[in-house]
């Protein structure tokens, strides 16, 4: 099973690959939910598959295949160094030079006018880097219950103030007492999405108690199976620490289930040193 799995992953993202060598050169890459549904993977799920898989975020994947497909205008003679750079997507043959030797370790003139460099230029472009090597992990059952989550678009140092409108809106109407716990929800991975564009849900259980108000909502979050691991250490490295869960699942052959990663804040930052503040972070599984 857990060969088949991994199989599976690897052609799913050889299909979004394959969809970005097959764009012809001048046009846009596809976007990201075209990739995600290429790989039959949720968009929320797909950046980190992809990154764990092939060793590289979407957006170097495909720098290195348009500047891999600009390799044969390089060595036609009758195209310059020009002709090569809008093939590759770079406005300019000033940031295609510069592409091309922080990818490579070589300029377009060595690539011309060296065999040797030429070949090894074209087999680093046309291979992606090898990813860590993944670890274990262990399976828990995580029953579905009710939050009441806001949804915070834009950088990750923003979410205290998500975290504190959520509070102030929440418990304006429901007593501090009925807090059984504090979750965030991510949406994306901060690691290949740009920071205004990341999307991420604050959340808080408070059982039945309390509804939606403004930008508050009810939501179910859990059900079923999932991948769990307890982490200690400051929140902000949380995201870092979901690649370790991603690794593990990849190697343990589970497959994902279509829901975004969850992560259980246990303790209040004001309260602890940041060295000690406790998270369990949930991947759920089919």
């Amino acid at each position: 099973m857990h060969n088949d799995i991994v199989d599976d992953y690897a052609a799913r993202i050889a299909r979004a690959l394959a969809l970005v060598e097959d764009r012809p050169a001048g046009e846009e890459p596809p976007e990201l939910g075209e990739l995600a549904a290429a790989a039959a993977f949720s968009p929320f799920h797909f950046h980190r598959v992809f990154r764990l898989m092939t060793g590289e975020t979407v957006g170097a994947a495909i720098r290195r295949i348009r500047l891999a497909r600009s390799l044969a205008d390089l060595t036609d003679g009758t195209r310059s160094i020009t002709d090569a750079a809008a093939g590759s997507g770079y406005a300019t043959s000033q940031a295609f030079a510069r592409a091309l030797h922080a990818a490579t370790g070589a300029s377009a003139t060595q690539y011309r006018g060296d065999p040797v460099v030429a070949k090894r230029i074209a087999e680093r472009l046309r291979s992606a880097p090898m990813p860590d090597s993944p670890l274990g992990i262990e399976v828990v059952s995580l029953e579905p219950f009710r939050v009441l989550a806001l949804r915070r678009d834009g950088p990750y140092e923003a979410l205290n103030d998500g975290f504190d409108i959520l509070f102030e809106t929440v418990f304006a109407e429901v007593a501090m007492e009925n807090l059984r716990g504090i979750w965030g929800v991510p949406m994306d991975d901060p690691f290949s999405v740009r920071p205004e564009a990341r999307r991420f849900d604050c959340a808080v259980d408070v059982g039945d108690a309390g509804g939606p108000a403004g930008q508050v909502q009810a939501v179910i979050l859990g059900g079923g199976r999932a991948l769990a691991m307890d982490r200690t250490g400051s929140y902000d490295d949380v995201h870092a620490d979901f690649d370790v869960l991603y690794s593990r699942t990849l190697a343990a052959g589970h497959a994902l289930a279509p829901a975004p990663p969850l992560v259980a804040y246990h303790d209040q930052p004001e309260e602890k040193p940041e060295a000690e503040l406790r998270a369990t972070l949930y991947l759920r599984i089919e």
